[in-house]
């Protein structure tokens, strides 16, 4: 997937939802109004220490964990610690499809990010996501059981308070 930095990001099919007459509206969006939102959207990333990591378990059912945000990598790339031994791991290798969702509850903000989940081969990734922290969970950094979960994204759909706008990455 390409990493590209969101603040370049525009996709004519963008769409803005806003209640407007007592109903929900969609609404094209410009490139004006996109690009505002994608800047929130990025500061909402920016700030945002757990999401909430959502897969498919193998019956298809989703199934949401919260995680710590390890590193992001220009906003869409984000990377995660992990066990290799945990159930979202081993599904992840079955089915790499997942969301991930952010949410600050002080200012009302909302960000779906839809994507892939691989597991990070590089081992510098191993190195750069460490913390003395995870000593506690694991025997270092060479430990089977640890994992760096990297989730690449898609798509993107933010909302704040009456307003819904979804765009591509």
């Amino acid at each position: 997937m390409k990493t590209q930095n969101l603040e370049s990001t525009f996709d004519e099919n963008s769409k803005t939802t806003k209640w407007l007459d007592g109903r929900w509206r969609e609404t094209d969006s410009d490139q004006l109004t996109t690009t505002k939102y994608i800047n929130k959207a990025k500061k909402l990333i920016k700030r945002s220490k757990i999401a909430v990591f959502i897969y498919l378990d193998p019956d298809g059912m989703p199934v949401g964990k919260a995680m710590l945000v390890a590193d992001r990598v220009n906003f869409t790339r984000l990377y995660f610690s992990t066990n290799s031994s945990s159930k979202h791991v081993n599904q992840v290798t079955h089915n790499p499809v997942a969301t991930l969702y952010i949410y600050d509850p002080k200012t009302i903000e909302g960000l779906m990010l839809s994507g892939k989940a691989v597991i990070e081969a590089d081992p510098e990734w191993r190195k750069r996501i460490w913390r003395d922290s995870y000593a506690k969970f694991y025997s270092g950094l060479d430990d089977p059981d640890y994992c760096v979960l990297r989730f690449d994204v898609d798509m993107c759909n933010y909302y704040h308070l009456a307003t819904n706008v979804t765009f591509r990455m």
